[in-house]
């Protein structure tokens, strides 16, 4: 690893892996909670078939599944998992 001043600007989180975002569950909705606007994001099921995919729009958001279950939800380089009742 090389750190210097003239590259991109990166944040501990991206380096370490670790989420940049909250996720929780209601009502076969998958609340999206401290996105970035502008990154991609998609939702996967545990099968890997894209269930959902679009840009985040605002921070805060919701996206609707058609079923209950575990799903993994990626926005920008971040993953995390979350179980849908």
């Amino acid at each position: 690893l090389v750190i210097d001043d003239k590259g991109p600007e990166i944040s501990l989180a991206a380096v370490k892996g670790v989420k940049t975002f909250r996720l929780s569950s209601m009502n076969r909705r998958i609340q999206v909670s401290g996105s970035k606007v502008g990154e991609r994001y998609s939702v996967h099921d545990m099968k890997g078939r894209v269930v959902r995919s679009g840009v985040v729009d605002a921070a805060n958001f919701e996206i609707p599944v058609t079923n209950a279950g575990v799903y993994m939800v990626r926005v920008g380089s971040s993953a995390a998992r979350i179980r849908v009742k």
